[in-house]
């Protein structure tokens, strides 16, 4: 299935810069922050229920911005959302998809960058899952130590793929708090 309505939406993100974007979306009595990311090809579009306890991953090409409807979390999306089987009355991803597809905004505003806290509550098996707001950047060469691999995991989750590849190239770490009032801006580790 093609989600067009991501085009627009990524001309605009294009045009201010934004390489991670985050849009609220309503089916039913379900609610979801969806996030779009650019920053690693393929796309990603990253689902998740809000109060649900589950997130819905998928690949959007980057050309086409084509999607699978396939999703591995079916039954939990059905229940999330009420649903019950009834003869005449199905419900399919496809059906899902194309309601948001109609329900994507034209335009991206600067507000609705995520946050890696955002984005973290949504993903699996992230490093110490409690620290989520970033504090800054360790250069491991000044140590003689080496970034590690999950490190690099939690950079390229929370932070992008564009930050990853820096810090994977320059041996630098990511540096995470607990608490929000310890976060900085993020930027670019150099």
């Amino acid at each position: 299935m093609i989600l067009d309505g991501l085009i627009p939406l990524h001309g605009s993100m294009q045009t201010q810069s934004i390489s991670r974007y985050k849009f609220e979306y309503a089916h039913g009595r379900g609610r979801f922050d969806v996030f779009f990311f650019t920053d690693e090809v393929p796309y990603k579009l990253l689902i998740g229920a809000r109060g649900g306890n589950f997130a819905i991953n998928l690949n959007v090409d980057s050309v086409t911005f084509e999607i699978s409807t396939y999703i591995d979390k079916f039954n939990q999306l059905c229940e999330f959302l009420g649903l019950e089987f009834k003869e005449g009355n199905p419900f399919s991803t496809s059906a899902f998809f194309s309601d948001l597809n109609s329900n994507i905004p034209n335009a991206a505003s600067l507000h609705n960058v995520p946050t890696p806290s955002d984005i973290a509550q949504y993903i699996d098996n992230v490093l110490e899952a409690d620290k989520v707001h970033f504090v800054g950047w360790l250069d491991n060469n000044i140590q003689g130590n080496q970034v590690s691999e999950q490190n690099l995991d939690k950079t390229r989750r929370l932070l992008g793929g564009d930050i990853y590849t820096i810090c994977r190239r320059q041996n630098i770490s990511s540096r995470w708090s607990p608490h929000e009032r310890d976060s900085v801006a993020i930027t670019t580790p150099c």
